[in-house]
């Protein structure tokens, strides 16, 4: 468990006919990503809501889940993707907080929280295992005048930090027959459950110049946006393999992958691995294996599904040279486990291309 979580602001930028979320750092506008640091801060760094709480009895809480990235709005019905467990904060630990109310999805009822005095509550959302979906925070911020913050930390112990929303309780009014009523709404992405996504038809590259120049790659990333399908895969690992340890062939201060927000990943601010026969360049997004942390991609449903991950390489090659590149990603899902490489390699060389190669 991370000590304390980190709370408030996840960028997510939609671009182009595909929604693509940085979820790692802002983007400066200088064409560059922040890859130092995510925008969450910790639970101390939060003040609780302040004012009178004037109602005292009964709650009663419930929920409703939306796909994100469905322009029609359409809900998923009663809340069986999640489990909401909901909490009074004491202190900045969240393993002191106390448990005040759960709505289970075995249930799909309501949660009766006793409201004696506190001006708001924590509502922690626990993924059913059967459940593929990533949790939208800052659209569910956006859709609920209720909500104004989350943190990212593991407030019931069962080891797996996720997503916990605060919700203001001040100004509730009972309804007619005297109990106070609240519907929370939770907007999740639709997971593409594949892990092989990358377009195996990416074009090797014939007839590169001598000296050094630039070649353009077309790697792209493929996502099913049809209404059954997933609309969101998070980036856990990006790879560049080259099947050389002659970096005289090469210019890793001039080659990058361009993503689909519009900044770079310079392979020379990737870590560098010399193998025996072959050149690695790796980024990691998230610290660990939290979602919050990796780089999101998202398509509106029924939208184009492409998504562009050119490799610019600045190659210096003499006559006859040439390069197998091989880009590789590792997704993570929505309970953390990271999937092995998806990987495609390409030929770039000096003289004619078609010819397959491998790293």
């Amino acid at each position: 468990m991370k000590s304390a979580g980190k709370t408030i602001g996840i960028l997510v930028a939609l671009t182009l006919v595909a929604g693509v979320g940085w979820q790692m750092g802002w983007f400066d506008g200088t064409g560059t990503a922040n890859l130092g640091q995510n925008t969450i801060p910790t639970i101390g760094q939060t003040t609780t809501t302040t004012g009178v709480q004037d109602y005292k009895g009964n709650l009663n809480l419930s929920t409703e889940t939306f796909d994100s990235l469905d322009s029609t709005n359409s809900g998923l019905g009663d809340d069986t993707e999640l489990d909401t467990i909901c909490y009074e904060r004491i202190g900045d630990d969240v393993s002191d907080w106390i448990e005040i109310g759960v709505v289970s999805e075995a249930e799909t009822g309501d949660a009766n929280v006793e409201v004696d005095g506190q001006s708001e509550m924590w509502c922690e959302l626990n993924h059913e295992s059967s459940q593929e979906y990533y949790v939208d925070a800052e659209k569910t911020v956006a859709k609920n005048k209720r909500i104004d913050t989350f943190i990212w930390d593991d407030a019931n112990g069962d080891n797996d930090d996720t997503y916990i929303f605060r919700v203001n309780l001040l100004d509730i009014t009972p309804s007619t027959d005297g109990e106070a009523v609240m519907t929370l709404n939770f907007y999740l992405y639709d997971e593409d459950t594949s892990d092989s996504l990358i377009d195996t038809a990416t074009a090797d590259k014939g007839g590169v110049a001598t000296g050094e120049t630039n070649t353009i790659v077309q790697y792209n990333i493929d996502l099913d946006s049809s209404s059954t399908g997933g609309d969101a895969k998070y980036i856990h690992t990006m790879r560049i393999k080259i099947n050389s340890t002659d970096d005289t062939l090469w210019v890793d201060s001039d080659s990058f992958i361009a993503l689909p927000d519009g900044s770079k990943l310079y392979l020379v601010d990737m870590s560098r691995n010399d193998l025996a026969s072959t050149t690695e360049y790796k980024h990691i997004f998230p610290s660990g294996n939290d979602y919050s942390e990796a780089y999101a991609l998202v398509v509106d449903k029924d939208a184009s599904t492409e998504l562009d991950f050119p490799l610019t390489m600045r190659t210096a090659f003499s006559s006859a040279d040439g390069l197998c590149i091989e880009m590789g990603v590792r997704y993570i899902n929505p309970f953390g486990t990271v999937s092995s490489y998806d990987a495609v390699d390409v030929g770039v060389m000096n003289g004619v291309g078609g010819t397959s190669c491998s790293v």
